[in-house]
């Protein structure tokens, strides 16, 4: 129980959600995966392991989890963001915020200072959503990493009818750069049920050579941000995603390669 940091150990398994007062039991999301806490979520998954080893390896884990939180907490912009003084592209806001917090959120240690800082992140995304971020409109860097991890970061700390709302837009966001048949895709298009890395809407172009692209790793993110919202195993759209992730296999090749656009390879 102790691996999970919204819990004590007086707590019952069914404790209460972190942010609000809503009585819905918490829901933790169905995947650990993030392009900048890939790193931390594994010590933090090997300190979970290894909490009865008597070797001290555990301590040492959760010492150096505490330091990075800490640095992560220390770098926190005073609207609850996090922007990078050094990468252009990760100064908005959106693209760094949702990775840290869910990073914040599995630290071992969910003292009072982590948790502060969470709630003020936790409070950002909320409020970017109200404010329309994840809208048709949207200019995000990131959309795909953004709206997933928003979307599994409220999702996760709050059941509340206000967060949840906020929640359903990160997600309709997300969905919005699928490569559906709403934009013009079927099922014989190699990117076809996928998501990729483009900051634009994946429209189909009419007679000329798509540049756009679905991959294996945006969609990790997509489908954990589906699962953890609750979209049931039986939605028509996890048939749709499961078509993409079959074509991306190359096992005759030996894993040399892999296509994610029709007759196009990638390098791995």
């Amino acid at each position: 129980d102790r691996c999970f940091p919204w819990r004590t150990d007086s707590e019952p398994a069914d404790s209460k959600p972190l942010i609000g007062n809503s009585s819905t039991q918490r829901r933790a999301p169905m995947h650990r995966r993030n392009f900048i806490a890939l790193a931390t979520v594994g010590i933090t998954e090997t300190a979970c392991r290894l909490r009865r080893d008597p070797s001290g390896l555990a301590a040492r884990a959760e010492q150096a989890l505490a330091a990075a939180a800490r640095f992560l907490i220390s770098n926190q912009s005073p609207d609850g963001s996090w922007r990078s003084s050094l990468y252009g592209d990760l100064r908005d806001g959106l693209s760094l915020t949702p990775p840290i917090l869910k990073c914040l959120f599995y630290s071992p240690d969910f003292n009072h200072q982590v948790r502060s800082s969470f709630g003020k992140g936790f409070d950002y995304l909320v409020q970017s959503a109200e404010d329309g971020a994840p809208g048709s409109g949207a200019n995000l860097l990131h959309p795909v990493y953004t709206a997933s991890l928003s979307s599994v970061v409220i999702g996760s700390a709050s059941r509340e009818p206000k967060h949840l709302k906020a929640q359903t837009a990160w997600l309709d966001c997300l969905l919005r750069y699928r490569f559906s048949r709403g934009l013009g895709w079927e099922p014989g298009d190699g990117p076809f049920g996928g998501w990729g890395y483009t900051s634009r809407i994946p429209e189909k172009p009419r007679g000329a050579e798509s540049p756009y692209e679905a991959n294996i790793s945006a969609t990790i993110f997509g489908i954990g941000a589906l699962r953890q919202a609750g979209v049931p195993p039986s939605d028509p759209v996890y048939q749709e995603i499961l078509s993409f992730v079959k074509r991306a296999q190359n096992f005759a090749d030996a894993g040399r390669g892999l296509r994610s656009r029709a007759g196009d390879r990638l390098p791995r």
